[in-house]
């Protein structure tokens, strides 16, 4: 994955950018998508536009999202995992809730803002460097079991993840 941050290829989307990712593998995690359209229009505004990236079963969301986002937030076309690791590696911060391809872009050393609903960002969030976490999820309560129990909270205000967002990128 390396050898993708420098080769040019960004499935055509051409830096500066932020990334925003609308969707996660289960409803109880997702981020409102008012919530992100404001972020990726602030975002925008701060980097020079911002891309909508989405996977299988996610468009109508991203759809949502760029629409409230602003003239400067547009929707990426679909991408393989491959293509999908170069728009993110390109990218100048990326933000999302708790799915693979935050894991993904921390992974890769960018910037990167997970959002947790419902997992506790300290034993789920991405790792990394340049990371940093929003979480409105309760403290996890260990079970008899050994598992981790969650209870959801509610999703945070634009101007908390923008906050974090803005401290990666130095401002």
């Amino acid at each position: 994955l390396e050898g993708l941050a420098g080769s040019g290829e960004h499935h055509g989307v051409e830096p500066p950018y932020a990334v925003v990712l609308p969707g996660t593998g289960k409803a109880f995690k997702i981020v409102p998508e008012a919530t992100l359209a404001q972020v990726a229009e602030r975002l925008a505004r701060r980097v020079g536009r911002t891309v909508v990236a989405w996977g299988p079963g996610e468009r109508e969301r991203a759809d949502g999202v760029a629409a409230g986002g602003g003239p400067d937030t547009v929707v990426a076309p679909p991408t393989s995992l491959l293509e999908l690791a170069a728009v993110l590696a390109a990218a100048s911060v990326v933000v999302g809730g708790d799915t693979g391809p935050v894991h993904l872009a921390a992974r890769l050393g960018v910037p990167t803002v997970g959002v947790h609903l419902a997992t506790s960002a300290a034993r789920n969030g991405p790792l990394g460097p340049r990371v940093r976490a929003v979480s409105t999820a309760a403290e996890p309560r260990v079970t008899a079991t050994g598992r981790a129990r969650v209870r959801p909270g509610p999703a945070p205000e634009a101007g908390t993840i923008l906050e974090a967002a803005e401290g990666l990128l130095g401002g």
